[in-house]
């Protein structure tokens, strides 16, 4: 078995991903978290989401917990959402659908693996689903 399906993440990070998945947000909320070893909580905004109706459990190392799945926002990644949804206001994300990708980028002379949105194939709209659950990168 796989160590990190022993000790799942608390929230999703982009190494955790295969691919991009196609996800239906359920709510933002500010949890307190640790930016790392020995450094203070701090108050975060978190995405909370679902896999969308037709994609593989594909999240194994992450903890599905009884809000759903959870990714710390960076503005970028909130930018990137706000784009695909056409929607700036964050209220009214609840209930649509976004892919969600992983990207490697240059962080600090280093390349790290982020989180990255875009719209999905289908469209962007509210209850958009793929036609065919095999026509968006969700079967990873």
């Amino acid at each position: 078995m796989n160590v990190n399906e022993l000790f799942p993440a608390r929230y999703l990070r982009g190494q955790d991903m295969v691919g991009p998945i196609l996800v239906v947000i359920t709510g933002l909320g500010m949890e307190k978290m640790r930016a790392g070893p020995g450094k203070p909580e701090e108050s975060k905004q978190v995405l909370r989401f679902e896999l969308a109706k037709g994609v593989a459990q594909t999240l194994k190392t992450t903890m599905y917990t009884p809000e759903g799945y959870k990714l710390p926002m960076r503005k970028t990644l909130a930018l990137d959402i706000a784009a695909a949804l056409k929607e700036p206001d964050t209220d009214k994300w609840i209930g649509a659908k976004v892919v969600i990708y992983p990207a490697t980028e240059s962080a600090a002379g280093r390349d790290v693996i982020t989180t990255h949105a875009r719209a999905p194939m289908t469209g962007i709209a509210k209850d958009a689903r793929p036609a065919d659950p095999k026509s968006e990168e969700t079967t990873h």
